[in-house]
């Protein structure tokens, strides 16, 4: 099945999410812009760096590179599952996780 990871995760306020505040230099100038989340950048950055004892790290760290990058991406049911089930239990904000879940229906 197909899922658009460019769907944007957002706040309570329906503003986009950013997932690492710009990078400023000494003189307040932005060196990086803020990044925002998507579907694939948020559920990405997640699976790389949960460790659960049902998966390998092997079989996380393929799936979230595929992922990240966003756009339409062909996931298995496993797949599925494995990111249902880490975005539910990740500790994130609540309102992130709930839409990220509700993004992964098929």
């Amino acid at each position: 099945m197909k899922i658009d990871f460019d769907q944007p995760i957002t706040n309570l306020d329906g503003t986009p999410l950013v997932m690492f505040p710009p990078v400023l230099d000494a003189d307040g100038s932005e060196v990086r812009p803020a990044v925002e989340a998507t579907l694939g950048r948020y559920v990405g950055h997640i699976v790389n760096t949960t460790r659960e004892a049902e998966s390998s790290s092997l079989e996380r760290g393929k799936l979230a590179m595929r992922i990240y990058g966003g756009g339409e991406v062909e996931v298995t049911a496993e797949e599925l599952t494995l990111m249902r089930r880490i975005v539910t239990n990740n500790g994130m904000p609540c309102n992130a996780v709930y839409i990220a879940h509700n993004l992964l229906e098929v």
